[in-house]
């Protein structure tokens, strides 16, 4: 067997390992590019903020207020619309609005058919937005401050129809949760950057912006009206163009968001699955998934086999060995500077244990997805 054609494979396999490296990076890169050129667009537009809730007191009570007392210099408009909530929901949303003007509340209709509740609420509150930008923000998550508004909007200009944002969860220092957030990062990691290359594939369902005009023009959720869950993906992902997309991950950009509760966590992933089977462009993501997992195996076989071709020249064989340390390194340091960038704790120590998990945890919510009755992911009410 000649030698030649294995140097070419382990050159290329590398190669691929570098490219990882480098894009482990760049959601970081972006943050920090962003964060810098904060305060140099124009004025902020006026801005209506839609939020659906189903017993969500708790949230109402305590983190409602944050939003609605954001130093804005434009018009803003928080519209909650309650999906039949049996707790003290109503009243809260009553007394709030004596001292905020600018929030407004509306209810789902129990009779609806024909559509799912989530999709329900949205449509509900675009209807009712004055403003030509609505921004989607699940309850359960809050600003980091005061100028999230005004961070968030920065991007806003005329050549979007879409602006997708993220949020981290809170109680970080906790292993299951830090566990979460490396599942969720790793996946933006491999989306959100390629977003102006291919159609915008998916987007953070806790935070999206988009325009008015554009839902109503697309007719809203028409083409996914039965699903229960993917709302805001697919919304993004049937609708909006490449360069019609823009992303704002600045640090002071980013929700908080409560942990999920780890069955709420995997019923999370297994209903991804179902709204990717829904999803147009498919092909170059999971092409970028599979060359991400296949990459550390690969990288590592490539290691072995290098030292073996060069044996017993080992002035050869010590290169080669350097080489692959410093590569492992990169990609290390590159995952370490998207994680300081966006504020979220460094994953240098177990980036090879979490990394090993994604195709297992992966895995598992397909096995679920498939095994369960279809009908799950497309009841009427959620």
């Amino acid at each position: 067997m000649e030698i030649a054609p294995l140097y070419i494979i382990v050159l290329l396999s590398w190669a691929v390992c570098l490219w990882h490296a480098i894009s482990y990076g760049r959601l970081g890169r972006l943050s920090r590019q962003q964060a810098a050129c904060q305060g140099t667009s124009s004025a902020p537009p006026s801005v209506s903020i839609i939020i659906p809730v189903h017993d969500h007191s708790t949230y109402i009570r305590t983190c409602l207020p944050q939003l609605l007392n954001q130093n804005y210099d434009a018009s803003f408009e928080v519209i909650v619309v309650d999906e039949q909530s049996t707790d003290e929901t109503q009243s809260l949303l009553e007394e709030l609005e004596e001292t905020y003007p600018h929030l407004s509340h509306t209810l789902c209709p129990a009779s609806a058919r024909d559509i799912s509740m989530q999709r329900l609420a949205l449509t509900l509150g675009v209807r009712l937005a004055q403003y030509e930008w609505v921004i989607f923000l699940q309850a359960g998550c809050w600003p980091p401050d005061a100028n999230w508004l005004s961070a968030f909007t920065a991007v806003f200009d005329e050549q979007s129809d879409a602006v997708l944002g993220i949020s981290v969860f809170d109680s970080l220092s906790h292993w299951r949760v830090r566990r979460m957030q490396f599942h969720r990062l790793w996946h933006q990691m491999m989306w959100l950057p390629s977003r102006q290359r291919t159609a915008p594939f998916y987007g953070d369902p806790v935070c999206m912006a988009y325009r008015r005009s554009h839902f109503f023009q697309h007719q809203g959720f028409a083409s996914s009206a039965l699903l229960t869950s993917g709302a805001e993906a697919l919304l993004l992902n049937h609708n909006v163009s490449p360069d019609r997309c823009a992303i704002n991950v600045a640090r002071n950009t980013l929700l908080r968001q409560d942990a999920p509760d780890p069955r709420v966590w995997v019923r999370e992933r297994t209903f991804f699955v179902e709204t990717r089977h829904h999803l147009h462009h498919l092909l170059p993501t999971r092409l970028r998934y599979a060359t991400r997992l296949l990459a550390t195996p690969l990288f590592l076989l490539s290691g072995v086999l290098l030292a073996l071709l060069s044996w017993p020249q080992w002035q050869v064989t010590a290169a080669a060995i350097t080489l692959w340390f410093l590569l492992a390194i990169a990609r290390q340091l590159s995952f370490h500077i998207t994680t300081k960038a966006l504020g979220l704790p460094s994953y240098i120590f177990t980036l090879h244990i979490l990394r090993h998990r994604i195709p297992r945890w992966d895995f598992a919510s397909w096995l679920r997805w498939r095994t369960a009755d279809k009908r799950t992911f497309r009841r009427k009410f959620v």
